[in-house]
């Protein structure tokens, strides 16, 4: 069912009904004589928006974050911002309007609305998020008119070391607590794509091309990590294989390009691509609305109806089967493992009209006691009710955790007393999470590229601490990690998920001792890293809670953020 829009004469759209013949939730919009939203209404939820005689927003108030005000000098630039709690964030520019200096404040000090960052004094400064400093021009090769580093008041440096004449970066460092890792070597091709990168340790890795400039294979040295890279018609992956041959990966797809198969296991090679897969290790199968694979249906509209997760035995094979609501919310999810769960309610559907869900009932797997199991049990703000907020709207404690955050909405403490626990989290000036220290002083470094990406992990003495020597993850359409395999192919763990990310432990639902056991991994449902100690997805901005099934914060960056390719 469709939703049902309504128009007024300057074609701005004032009403969405979901669902008009059943649930009929209509969400209301307002506008002033500018074109600018001024106001939203779900329900009995009001979002009211402020702007300027330039247009720009002045003022965001949402049930989640409350009221945040923003300020813009002469230029249009965005130079303040003061969040729900009171922190203020001063934005001072140069003479060619880039940002160079980024200062968090409480109080009302000289400098802090207007721009002038630098005038604002160390007392005012708020002492749990460091500020940053921008530099541009000078400090590295063919730096003019380029960003040249971020650097924070903790010491954390993002280097460009140099740029080629084309403003490709070439080389780049990053500094953490008084360590300084450099990438000292990014090559390209004569179409931009980049074929090596060196990393700290000095290992190189080269990406090959096809003539489409698609990666077609990935090398270090004398090992091949990747070979055989096709592509479908319409560009997805076709197949490939991993390392030495024993493990490789095929797709298919269906007419609406949908992926229908992914299936690993020992491949076999015709004019250097995967033509099939004998008996393999895993063989994930996804059903659009018809129960034939590869097949398509009228009632295909997009969401997943069913998924087959097979593998050689003993380990087991599992169907799913998904229903959804009339508003496409998943409704309940089976498995013939034993396991299942129903959202939300007759009347509701898989949740309220705000999107909040509850699990009414679950069998076949340990209870989810995290997870909300009525409707009352959320308040006005869409906050779960018997739970901590701080005045942002981030979740600051639930049972025995306490969480801490910065003025971005960041997580920078984390503590429990059952189980015991105390960890500390760091940023670099561009948000990225470098350094997570737990009680004791065991501290884990991420290095991450000048692109952004997660380099390398190390530990308190400068070790890499990797899960095995060389493992290959076999991931699903949504990019969960669902087989682990070594060097020679073998698979060494499996892994399968609940809807919201909660993983199926060994022992439940048909789950031998080949499922769900501690691999020493990361990387997890959707492809996000894991925290070993809170079990909460890293989705870079905010935390997921799997137990939960939602976000631990509000959604961030609603006006500006600082885009930088660190």
């Amino acid at each position: 069912m469709f939703p049902a829009p309504q128009f007024f004469e300057a074609w701005r759209l004032t009403q969405v009904v979901e669902h008009p013949s059943g649930l009929a939730y209509a969400t209301t919009y307002v506008y002033h004589v500018l074109d600018n939203l001024t106001k939203v209404t779900q329900g009995l939820q009001t979002r009211n928006f402020v702007y300027d005689s330039r247009s720009r927003l002045t003022s965001a108030a949402n049930p989640e974050s409350g009221t945040v005000s923003y300020g813009y000098d002469n230029n249009g630039n965005f130079i303040w911002r003061q969040n729900n709690a009171g922190v203020e964030t001063c934005y001072q520019y140069d003479a060619a309007n880039r940002v160079t200096l980024q200062v968090y404040f409480t109080g009302n000090p000289a400098g802090g609305t207007t721009g002038q960052c630098s005038q604002i004094p160390a007392a005012n400064f708020y002492s749990n998020t460091p500020n940053v400093t921008y530099a541009y021009d000078t400090g590295a090769t063919n730096a003019a008119g380029r960003l040249v580093s971020v650097t924070n008041s903790a010491g954390v440096v993002n280097q460009i070391v140099s740029y080629d004449a084309l403003g490709r970066v070439t080389a780049s460092s990053q500094t953490i607590s008084g360590r300084t890792y450099t990438f000292p070597n990014y090559s390209y091709n004569l179409a931009d794509a980049m074929t090596s990168e060196t990393y700290p340790s000095n290992r190189v890795v080269s990406t090959g091309y096809d003539q489409a400039n698609r990666p077609n294979s990935l090398t270090s040295g004398s090992t091949t990590y990747l070979s055989s890279v096709t592509y479908a018609p319409h560009g997805a992956l076709a197949g490939h294989v991993y390392d030495n041959g024993q493990l490789g990966r095929l797709y298919s797809y269906n007419k609406r390009l949908q992926p229908t198969e992914m299936r690993d296991g020992a491949p076999t090679l015709s004019g250097g691509t995967v033509s099939s897969i004998g008996n393999p290790l895993l063989d994930l199968q996804y059903f659009w609305g018809s129960q034939t694979l590869g097949g398509d249906s009228p009632s295909n509209n997009g969401n997943l109806t069913n998924q087959q997760i097979a593998t050689q035995n003993p380990s087991g094979s599992f169907y799913q089967s998904y229903t959804y609501d009339s508003l496409n919310r998943l409704w309940s999810a089976t498995d013939t493992g034993g396991w299942s769960m129903q959202f939300g309610s007759t009347q509701s559907g898989a949740g309220d009209r705000y999107g909040n869900i509850w699990l009414s009932s679950v069998s076949g797997i340990p209870a989810q006691p995290l997870m909300p199991a009525t409707q009352s049990a959320y308040n006005a703000a869409n906050q779960m009710v018997g739970l901590g907020y701080d005045g942002n709207g981030n979740q600051s404690s639930f049972g025995a955790y306490t969480i801490g955050y910065d003025a971005e909405n960041r997580q920078i403490t984390v503590s429990s007393t059952q189980p015991s626990l105390s960890a500390a989290y760091a940023y670099d000036g561009t948000g990225q999470r470098v350094m997570k220290t737990l009680a004791g002083g065991a501290t884990t470094v991420y290095v991450h590229d000048a692109f952004g990406n997660l380099a390398a992990e190390y530990t308190a003495d400068g070790s890499s601490s990797p899960p095995c020597a060389t493992c290959y993850l076999s991931a699903d359409h949504l990019g969960s990690t669902r087989m682990v395999a070594d060097q020679n192919g073998n698979p060494v763990a499996r892994h399968d998920y609940l809807p919201f990310g909660g993983e199926i432990p060994t022992g439940f639902a048909g789950r031998t001792s080949a499922w769900g056991t501690a691999d020493n991994l990361s990387v997890k449902f959707t492809g996000k890293e894991r925290d070993s100690k809170t079990g909460n997805d890293n989705f870079l901005a905010r935390y997921m809670s799997s137990a939960q099934g939602r976000f631990l914060s509000p959604g961030s960056c609603k006006v500006f953020c600082v885009n930088v390719f660190f």
